[in-house]
């Protein structure tokens, strides 16, 4: 059966309707700063001005800072005025954000307050915004780039924003969202859970995570109350849950490992936040987490599916008060979207098989800017050229309540603290350094069960300190997320007798040719407390994307 869009308001609209419904309600609160929604309206619409005073060749507009009310102000600005939004972490390597810059043809960067590491910005017009977003100042560009290259795709009209998630071939794919798809998911989650003008939701999750998108947008669509972090520490581990009850959060979105360590690392004593609403996505929700969190925090919780090329999220699974054990579902498609199951034949599966699940929906990304090619398929089902599917590489499996399992991945795609990485792009990336003559990068399991990356290297020309330079290396190139947490040099690394690598034989040839200074892993306390943490709350080197 056709699966047709429906026509969507702009995101504008959505906003709009609820600035004129309550123009003195709050509508941002950062630190002691209270905006409300006449105010933050006031100030979108001066960095709106400055942005369609400056367009040239490219809708793209880079927007980068700290956890502010300018930040939040510059995003909708871009957002409202028809521009194509790009997120910037400040804390990414700044070849990384340089990269992002020239692959998605941005032409306007906005910077929020003081970023460090700045990126070249002479053939960029910069927008600077204070951080309280009342003042505004332009910088036009120095030196034009007539040889900039715009991707075609973020030029359609239907384009919003670009994230970038990682690639097997070594470059990140920039994964260009539509507008439609954005709004459609706001309006049937605003619908759906009741958000509304009594809701206040944080805004936790740092700007290279598409999530961001849900974070900030649902309140202003909602007539809610965004409650922005005044600053990092505010959200860190031992402080995060006294946060939320102070700040009256209602409505939180979080990766699961973040409730973990939330629990973990909460002191006794500290007040109890009583959220209404917990939204987990980015990797598997198991039952004892998510009763462990209902029973600090209150409320519902929601478990969510959808890669960043589907938009956000497109299946969702409300949690029963008594989960069944283990994973839980990840639940039905939204409306406008199916999950189907198909065989490696793509051959549709029965209840119970298990298959790889593929997204049927017209609210899908537009697919890969540059030459990286669409990332969709027809439907062999319609012959339809606009009825596309995508194939997601996760494996799932029907239940007979007709909610979806899902089983993990069909290829070698790991997910690092809920953080989407490719670690044949990490092994492209650590060959290149001249040390290095061949690498390989494989997740395995920590003392926890929890993945973690180990990099085999092959470096016949010295290897005293070939792991910390590589590692070096590639945190300058890479996200924290997908640098290895071990690196360890080996003479050879074996193959089959098709000349791929041998991964069972791998652990075998560490064992027998790696020396224990070789190995420089990472402990546990750095890499799933400060490391998780500073990840989505924009302290660390987040760039790989998933929704």
């Amino acid at each position: 059966a056709p699966l047709p869009a429906e026509p969507q308001p702009s995101l504008a609209e959505l906003i709009a309707e609820q600035d004129r419904r309550a123009p003195t309600a709050p509508a941002l609160e950062w630190g002691e700063l209270v905006l409300d929604r006449a105010t933050l309206a006031g100030r979108v619409s001066r960095i709106r001005d400055a942005l369609i005073a400056t367009a040239g060749d490219s809708p793209v507009v880079a927007v980068t800072g700290s956890p502010s009310a300018g930040t939040v102000a510059a995003v909708l600005a871009v957002l409202s005025g028809g521009g194509v939004l790009l997120t910037l972490d400040p804390q990414l390597p700044r070849l990384r954000r340089q990269a992002m810059l020239t692959r998605a043809g941005a032409d306007r960067l906005v910077v929020v307050g003081d970023v460090p590491q700045q990126v070249v910005t002479d053939s960029l017009t910069v927008v600077r915004v204070s951080p309280d977003a009342a003042e505004v100042a332009v910088e036009p560009a120095t030196a034009p780039d007539p040889g900039r290259t715009v991707p075609e795709l973020v030029r359609d009209p239907a384009a919003g924003y670009v994230f970038f998630t990682s690639g097997t071939t070594g470059t990140p794919k920039a994964v260009v969202g539509r507008r439609d798809g954005l709004v459609h998911f706001l309006r049937w989650q605003r619908g759906t859970y009741g958000v509304g003008p009594d809701d206040r939701c944080a805004q936790v999750t740092g700007l290279s995570f598409d999530v961001v998108l849900r974070d900030l947008l649902l309140a202003p669509v909602s007539g809610a109350t965004l409650v922005v972090p005044a600053d990092a520490e505010a959200a860190a581990p031992a402080r995060f849950a006294g946060w939320l009850g102070e700040r009256r959060v209602t409505v939180l979105h979080a990766v699961p490992t973040l409730l973990e360590a939330w629990l973990a690392e909460t002191p006794p004593g500290t007040p109890a936040p009583r959220l209404r609403l917990t939204f987990a996505a980015g990797e598997p929700l198991t039952a004892a987490t998510a009763t462990r969190w209902r029973e600090a925090a209150g409320g519902r919780v929601v478990n969510l599916y959808g890669p960043t090329e589907t938009t956000l999220a497109k299946l969702a699974y409300d949690v029963p008060d008594r989960p069944a054990p283990g994973v839980q579902p990840v639940g039905r498609p939204l409306p406008g979207t199916q999950a189907l199951l198909h065989t490696r034949a793509g051959v549709a599966c029965g209840i119970g098989e298990v298959g790889e699940i593929v997204l049927r929906t017209p609210y899908r990304s537009l697919g890969y800017a540059g030459q990286d090619g669409p990332g969709f398929e027809p439907n062999p089902a319609t012959g339809d050229a606009d009825d596309l599917l995508y194939r997601t590489g996760d494996l799932g499996r029907l239940r007979p309540d007709g909610s979806l399992d899902i089983l993990g991945r069909a290829d070698r795609q790991v997910k690092i603290r809920g953080v989407r990485v490719e670690p044949d792009e990490v092994a492209a990336t650590a060959a290149r350094h001249p040390a290095v003559t061949r690498a390989v990068v494989a997740a395995v399991p920590d003392a926890a069960g929890r993945p973690l990356l180990a990099a085999w290297l092959v470096a016949p020309t010295g290897t005293s300190g070939t792991p910390s330079q590589v590692r070096s290396f590639l945190g300058k190139r890479l996200p924290a997320a997908a640098v290895p947490s071990v690196i360890t040099v080996v003479e050879d690394i074996p193959r089959t007798a098709n000349g791929k690598t041998d991964w069972a034989a791998l652990p075998a040839a560490v064992a027998a040719t790696a020396a224990p200074e070789h190995v420089e892993p990472r402990t546990e306390l750095e890499r799933t407390v400060a490391g998780v943490f500073a990840t989505l709350l924009r302290r660390d080197r987040v760039g790989v994307h998933d929704g």
